[in-house]
C-alpha cells in the first residue's frame, strides 16, 4: 500500500484513464502518520484530479481500521487521518463509509481480537487480522457489512454534477496539478533500454508503473525541464539496485541516493525525491553512479551475509525509471534541438563530414547535417564532394580528380586524409561510412543526423537505420519532396528535413528577391497539393544584410508568413543563413521570425546563441 502522497500521483493513471463512475479513496491506514495538512493537500489533489476530469464521478471515502487504531475507536473517535480527510468529505460533500465502529462493536462484545498476539484458538472469539492490519476473513465480513448499510444509506441520493464544488478550494496549496508524466526517448543520455513486456519486473510492475525504462551504466542520464514546486521519479528498489546522482539547476547532490534499502531482499515500488521548492522553471539531471551502494542495511536479514551478499543477486548499478511526477508541467522540449551544422563542420571550425567532426557537434549539444553516397563498389561514405580535390590530402592529383562514385572503391580511399586541407591538428581525420556514423549514434537518443542524400537512395539510407537501431535519430534531408514522400513510405513513417533555396546567390535586389520567393512559392505549392504530407521539418535557405534596405532575402514579412504555415501544420522551421552566418544578431532575428531552430556554417557561433536561447525560455 501507499499514502495519498503518492495516490495523488497515481490516481490519473490507475484509476481516471479507465473513466469509473465511482471511485473508492481509502488511505486512512498508510496515512496514520502524516500531519492533516500534508493530508488535505493529497486527497483534496485526488478529488479535484477526478472532479476536474468527470464531475459525473461520484467519489467514497473509506476509512479502514488496524489494531493501532483500537484505542482510538474505543474512545470514540476515528484516528487522526481519518477526521482530517471526514473534514474535506464534509467540505465536498463527499460521502464515506467507517469500518472502525463495527469492528470495535466486536471487539466491544468480547467475540473478536484484533490481532494474532491476542488470539488463542478455541476461546471462541474470531480473528479480525493476524497481523492487526490486512483483514481475515471474519474481517473482510465485517468490512462488506459496513458497505452494505453504506450503500443502503447513499442508494436515493440523487445524481449530481460535482463541478460547482470545485469553486472553493479546502486548503489552496492542494496537489491538483500533481501528475505522472511519461519519459520520452529524448529525456535519455547514455545507454539505455525500454523493459519488453516479457520481463520479470515489467510482469510484476507494469500494471502500476507502466511502461518502464532500465539501464546498469555509469553516466547513463535521464534529463529533463520542469516548471513547478515538486518533482520525484516513480521507480524501483531493489537487491541490485545502483546509486544516482541528481543535479538541480547546476547543483549537485552532495552524495549519491541509493536505489537500495534495508528491506531490499526483492524488488519493489518507490520514489526518488528531486525537488521541493520554489514555483520556478527547473532543470534535472539524474546519473548513474560508477558504483554500487553498500549492501550492509540489508546483511541483517540474511543467514549468511558475507557469503549472501558476493552473490550475483545483490551486484549492480541498476537503475529502473518508469515515470516522473510533477507538481507542475514539464517544459516543451523546445524544437532548438533540431538546429544542426552544414555538413558537421561548417566552413572554418572542422573538417566536413568525419566522424571526429561528428562527435563534436553531438557533444556540443547539436546535430548535424552529412552528405551520404556511395562508392563504385558500393560502399555507403559521407562524402559531399563526388571527388577529394577539396578535401583529399596526400593523394595524386589524378586520383583527387576521380569520381568517388563511379570511380574509386573504398580500398582506395579509406585511408586518405581528409582533415588537414583545413588545419594540420586534423590529419588523422578520415572519410566515415554509414555504419560507422551509425554505430556512433547508437545509445544516444539525443544524437541527430540530417542526411543529404547524394545517391546513395532512401531505401539504403533506410536499411542501414534500421539496422544500426537509430532510425528514430536520422533525418532523411534534401529538396526532392518526392524522395522525401519514398523515404517515409519505406520507413513507415520516418522523418524527414525538407531544404528550400535557390541559387545563385542573390543580391538584396527587389528582381532577386521575386526569383527566390516564387521559388519557395513554387516549393510550398508541391508540398500544399499534399496536405504537407510526409514533411516533418523544413529549412529555409536565407541570406542576411543589416545595411541593406531589405536586410532578408527571402523578405522578413515573407518568412514570417510561410514559418507560421508550416507551424498551422504542425512542421517545425530551421534556417540556414548563407549570408550573415557569422553573426549572432541573424539567428536571433530568425527566432522572432518563428524559426524553431538553425542550420548554420559557423557552429560555435550557433551554439552560442542557442544557449542565450534557452537561458532566455527559463528565465
Amino acid at each position: 500500500g501507499t499514502g495519498s502522497n503518492l495516490g495523488v500521483f497515481r490516481v490519473a493513471h490507475d484509476a481516471l484513464r479507465h473513466n469509473p463512475d465511482l471511485l473508492f479513496v481509502e488511505f486512512a491506514t498508510n496515512d496514520s502518520g502524516a500531519m492533516p495538512e500534508a493530508i488535505w493537500r493529497s486527497m483534496e489533489g485526488i478529488v479535484r484530479q477526478t472532479w476536474k476530469k468527470n464531475p459525473d464521478t461520484d467519489i467514497v471515502f473509506t476509512y479502514t481500521i488496524t489494531e493501532a487504531m483500537k484505542q482510538d475507536y474505543l474512545a470514540g473517535t476515528c484516528n487522526r487521518a481519518a477526521s482530517a480527510m471526514e473534514q474535506l468529505a464534509d467540505h465536498y460533500g463527499i460521502p464515506s463509509i467507517c469500518f472502525g465502529p463495527r469492528v470495535i462493536d466486536a471487539v466491544k462484545d468480547g467475540t473478536l481480537v484484533m490481532s494474532g498476539r491476542e488470539y488463542r484458538n478455541g476461546e471462541g472469539k474470531t480473528l479480525f487480522a493476524k497481523d492487526g492490519v490486512h483483514p481475515a476473513l471474519a474481517g473482510h465480513r465485517l468490512y462488506l457489512a459496513s458497505v452494505v448499510n453504506g450503500f443502503t444509506q447513499m442508494k436515493d441520493m440523487p445524481p449530481a454534477d460535482h463541478a460547482a464544488a470545485l469553486r472553493t478550494p479546502f486548503v489552496s496549496d492542494n496537489l491538483e496539478a500533481a501528475k505522472m508524466v511519461e519519459i520520452e526517448p529524448s529525456m535519455l543520455v547514455g545507454d539505455w533500454k525500454k523493459l519488453p513486456p516479457s520481463d520479470g519486473k515489467a510482469r510484476a510492475f507494469s500494471a502500476r508503473m507502466g511502461e518502464m525504462w532500465y539501464t546498469c551504466s555509469p553516466g547513463a542520464t535521464l534529463r529533463f525541464t520542469f516548471h513547478g514546486t515538486c518533482c520525484q521519479i516513480y521507480d524501483l528498489l531493489g537487491p541490485d539496485g545502483g546509486q544516482v546522482w541528481i543535479t538541480v539547476d547546476g547543483k549537485k547532490s552532495a552524495s549519491p541516493v541509493a536505489r537500495f534499502d534495508s528491506y531490499c531482499t526483492y524488488h519493489r515500488i518507490a520514489t526518488l525525491g528531486v525537488f521541493s521548492g520554489a514555483d520556478g522553471v527547473h532543470t534535472v539531471e539524474i546519473t548513474v553512479d560508477k558504483d554500487q551502494p553498500s549492501r550492509q542495511p540489508v546483511a541483517f536479514r540474511l543467514k549468511n551475509p558475507t557469503a549472501e551478499l558476493a552473490k550475483p543477486k545483490y551486484q549492480g548499478t541498476k537503475f529502473w525509471p518508469a515515470k516522473i511526477m510533477l507538481v507542475g508541467d514539464l517544459v516543451a522540449d523546445d524544437l532548438l534541438h533540431l538546429s544542426h551544422v552544414h555538413r558537421g563542420g561548417g566552413k572554418l571550425e572542422r573538417p566536413d563530414n568525419t566522424l571526429e567532426t561528428f562527435k563534436w557537434c553531438w557533444e556540443n549539444g547539436s546535430a548535424l547535417e552529412c552528405d551520404c553516397r556511395k562508392t563504385k563498389d558500393g560502399v555507403g561514405i559521407m562524402l559531399h564532394d563526388d571527388n577529394l580535390k577539396r578535401t583529399g590530402r596526400g593523394i595524386s592529383a589524378a586520383l583527387a580528380s576521380k569520381s568517388v562514385s563511379k570511380e574509386l572503391t573504398w580500398d582506395e580511399i579509406k585511408d586518405v586524409d581528409v582533415g588537414s586541407y583545413l588545419d594540420p591538428k586534423f590529419a588523422h581525420h578520415r572519410i566515415p561510412t554509414i555504419e560507422a556514423t551509425f554505430a556512433a549514434m547508437k545509445g544516444h537518443p539525443t544524437y541527430l543526423c540530417f542526411v543529404d542524400e547524394k545517391g546513395a537512395g532512401p531505401k539504403y539510407i533506410a536499411a542501414k537505420a534500421k539496422e544500426a537501431g537509430v532510425l528514430d535519430q536520422v533525418y532523411y534531408t534534401g529538396q526532392n519532396y518526392q524522395k522525401a514522400l519514398d523515404w517515409n513510405k519505406t520507413t513507415d513513417g520516418g522523418k524527414t528535413l525538407i531544404w528550400i533555396g535557390t541559387w545563385p546567390r542573390p543580391k538584396h535586389t527587389a528582381e532577386d528577391i521575386a526569383r527566390f520567393e516564387a521559388h519557395f512559392e513554387k516549393k510550398m505549392d508541391e508540398m500544399r497539393a499534399n496536405r504537407f504530407k510526409g514533411v516533418s521539418a523544413v529549412s529555409l535557405h536565407t541570406y542576411y544584410d543589416p545595411k541593406a534596405a531589405e536586410p532578408f532575402v527571402p523578405r522578413a514579412s515573407y518568412l514570417k508568413k510561410i514559418i507560421a504555415e508550416f507551424h498551422a501544420n504542425g512542421i517545425p522551421v530551421c534556417s540556414i543563413p548563407f549570408e550573415g552566418g557569422e553573426t549572432e544578431e541573424v539567428y536571433f532575428r530568425l527566432h522572432e521570425l518563428g524559426c524553431d531552430g538553425f542550420s548554420t556554417d559557423y557552429p560555435s557561433v550557433m551554439f552560442s546563441v542557442i544557449r542565450k536561447l534557452k537561458v532566455r525560455t527559463m528565465r
